[in-house]
């Protein structure tokens, strides 16, 4: 069986019209070979975080990623490599410790450096007019300053909750005699709101049923909704980070609204002091309205705000408010999608957001 390839992912940080590149160091595999730092991606990482993990290690900052710049995958002897490169912004200036050299290089000096293959052909497409220009506008914005509220959707964002959720409305489609759902099919359901879940769950033959599985289910999750639910790795550190910074936290969320109450109790989540549903407004998301009530009852405006999701409907939803969005991976939907809906940030956990805080 030939062995899967292994995930490597890189960053571009720009300074004018130099990039950096890193000297491998001696001991390792492919001594004084040249690279765009970065390093391995391991199981279960968003590949984002791999990124701020490699470079804080590798040359001790932070960093802010931006757009995906290229793809591929290639040989490296027996190796098989899915390298990947982001835009980057570094936090600080850079140090090589791993025991290595980093330089600030331009693209025509880069290409006469014993490159790694994967990054020569990159090289060759920074090399063209105006390509770093176009790598530094692809980084994330600053987020607003100050910043006086955070606003957040729950199910996929600060908490993991697929499998009750999964486990009520397949215990709704059983009670009623048809066929469950596999848990990517739930998981592509979640966002609107319970009806479109157990619509989508009952599909067109058996809408006429949606109101029994509405009753088993809700009854169903109000007595489970927290048997496997936990905090999403990342959640608690920034909103322990917002609260240090006396910014108020909201929650807005298409689950009703005690659903969400009785979760944030069982996991100790205090730190939220407004939660909306969509008994508040009329419409849900990805209508701006229950974004827009939670703007008015915490006294804020739409410039000082940001909104954290992890779906296209949060992110259209924030966007329409006119907040700052930041979209997190992992969720309940894919990075394409996620990036298509244009957030002003994305990141691969939450926690990597408190850097760049104001």
């Amino acid at each position: 069986m030939t062995p899967a390839p292994i995930r490597v992912v890189a960053g571009i940080a720009v300074r004018g019209d130099r990039m950096l590149a890193a000297e491998r160091p001696p001991g390792g595999a492919f001594p004084g070979r040249w690279e765009f730092p970065g390093g391995k991606i391991e199981d279960g990482e968003q590949p984002l975080s791999a990124l701020v993990r490699e470079l804080r290690e590798e040359l001790g900052v932070e960093s802010e990623v931006g757009a995906l710049v290229a793809q591929g995958v290639h040989e490296y002897g027996d190796r098989t490599v899915d390298l990947q490169f982001y835009a980057v912004r570094l936090r600080g200036e850079p140090a090589a410790l791993d025991g290595g050299r980093i330089e600030w290089v331009t693209p025509e000096h880069a290409a006469a450096l014993p490159f790694l293959e994967g990054d020569r052909d990159l090289i060759k497409a920074l090399a063209r007019d105006g390509a770093l220009r176009h790598i530094e506008k692809s980084l994330p914005a600053p987020l607003p300053s100050p910043l006086r509220l955070a606003l957040f959707d729950f199910d996929g964002t600060i908490a993991d909750s697929l499998q009750d959720i999964a486990v009520s409305s397949n215990f709704a489609l059983a009670k009623l005699g048809l066929p469950t759902r596999t848990l990517p099919e739930i998981r592509a359901f979640v966002g609107h709101g319970v009806r479109h879940l157990l619509s989508q769950a009952l599909g067109e033959e058996h809408a006429s049923r949606l109101d029994e599985a509405h009753a088993i289910y809700t009854a169903h999750y109000d007595e489970h909704l927290a048997d496997h639910t936990a905090l999403i790795p990342g959640a608690l550190p920034l909103l322990d980070a917002l609260t240090d910074r006396a910014i108020p936290i909201g929650v807005v969320s298409n689950k009703p609204r005690p659903f969400t109450e009785k979760i944030c109790e069982a996991l100790g989540l205090a730190q939220c002091e407004r939660i909306y549903g969509p008994e508040t407004e009329e419409e849900k998301k990805p209508s701006p309205l229950l974004i827009e009530r939670a703007l008015s009852d915490f006294g804020r405006s739409a410039g000082e705000s940001i909104f954290v999701g992890d779906t296209s409907v949060d992110i259209h939803a924030g966007r329409a408010a006119g907040l700052y969005t930041i979209a997190v991976l992992g969720g309940f939907r894919d990075e394409d999608e996620v990036r298509g809906a244009a957030p002003d940030r994305v990141v691969g956990r939450l926690d990597e957001t408190i850097a760049f805080l104001p």
